[in-house]
């Protein structure tokens, strides 16, 4: 801020008018060679109106010759006029010069200050690389608006420091309200859950929400961690750290259960979220997407024969290399390519008539 209203006051003290560079310089012109000026207007001016045998002196001799030739023709007036206009144009130009030969004065100082004032303004435009008054008067303008914005940056910084605190505290209060809210659900939440992991073969589940608070950020002010225990006896742990794959499988699946009784979702996807669920637990998991399929269309990508007998409808997804690229290829199967692939799914590539037979039971529900 300093460097600027320091620079600024300079320019304000100079006072820049535009065109004022040329001004100075003709000014300066006239000034240091106010001499020779005025004896060339003086001479001049001897020599059209001021002396005996001035250029005045014979036009109007030149008219009294003429005039008395318009008595003998009419022809003879535009001549008369045309020299009389020559005499008013020569009595207004030596007013004009008489004009500029008063203005003349031979004053040392007077020069002394045009100099004065061209060296401050060429010291300008050398200092600000610049080659008009106009470019630096533009400078100054700027330096204008950027000392107004520091002087009222105090203000500035005030005010948008209150609105960074109401922000803050309004942010506060809507974190609060989510927190109280949340809170409200973890308990009714992990009841339905655990009682839905139980249908699903784990019956000692043990499901906690531990929710400590913290600074407020795009989710909240509440770092949640969900605790669990799969065994009796064994007291709940993070999560991430103690579930097998098949656990986290089934309380995955249970937590869009949740979600969909909860929210009017026309389509669920489940991509493989029966990893790791096999038998009888694989069967029940059928069964509990067949009644969310009741509810939404589910489309549900598995591995599992007890999944894929389930569905209403069958699509094979395989890759065909037979051309040249490999293709990833979907096909609508019937009812007798159903019984083949959920064979493929119980007895490999190459199944057996029991392993069909096991199809069309699971097929049969």
């Amino acid at each position: 801020y300093d460097f600027i209203r320091f620079q600024l006051d300079e320019l304000q003290k100079a006072e820049l008018r535009e065109n004022e560079l040329e001004e100075l310089e003709s000014n300066l012109a006239i000034s240091e060679h106010g001499e020779d000026i005025k004896m060339r207007l003086n001479q001049a001016l001897a020599m059209l109106g001021h002396a005996e045998t001035s250029a005045q002196s014979v036009l109007a001799a030149a008219l009294a010759q003429l005039n008395p030739l318009r008595s003998y023709a009419s022809s003879y007036d535009h001549l008369v006029q045309r020299l009389d206009s020559v005499r008013i144009e020569l009595n207004d130009l030596i007013r004009e010069l008489e004009h500029e030969e008063d203005k003349i004065e031979f004053d040392p100082k007077r020069t002394t200050e045009l100099k004065e004032r061209l060296d401050l303004i060429n010291g300008l435009l050398t200092k600000h690389r610049l080659q008009t008054i106009g470019e630096v008067l533009a400078v100054q303008e700027t330096l204008e608006q950027q000392a107004r914005k520091t002087i009222n940056l105090d203000a500035d910084l005030a005010a948008a420091r209150a609105r960074f605190e109401e922000s803050q505290r309004q942010l506060q209060t809507v974190a609060d309200k989510l927190t109280a809210s949340r809170a409200k659900t973890y308990q009714p939440l992990t009841r339905q859950l655990v009682k839905l992991l139980r249908e699903l073969g784990i019956g000692d589940a043990v499901l906690q929400v531990d929710a400590r608070k913290i600074t407020c950020g795009p989710t909240g002010a509440d770092e949640i961690e969900i605790l669990f225990s799969a065994n009796k006896g064994i007291a709940p742990r993070s999560l991430e750290d103690v579930a097998s794959g098949g656990e986290f499988s089934r309380l995955m699946f249970c937590v869009k259960y949740v979600m969909a009784e909860k929210t009017a979702l026309p389509t669920l996807v489940l991509d493989e979220i029966d990893t790791g669920v096999s038998g009888e637990i694989a069967i029940q998991l059928g069964k509990m997407m067949k009644a969310m399929a009741q509810r939404h269309q589910l489309i549900t990508i598995s591995h599992l024969p007890q999944i894929a007998a389930r569905g209403d409808q069958h699509y094979l997804v395989y890759k065909d290399n037979s051309h040249r690229k490999t293709t990833s290829e979907v096909k609508v199967l019937q009812t007798e390519e159903r019984v083949e692939e959920i064979a493929k799914m119980i007895g490999g590539a190459r199944p057996s008539e029991l392993a069909r037979a096991s199809a069309r039971e699971l097929m049969a529900g």
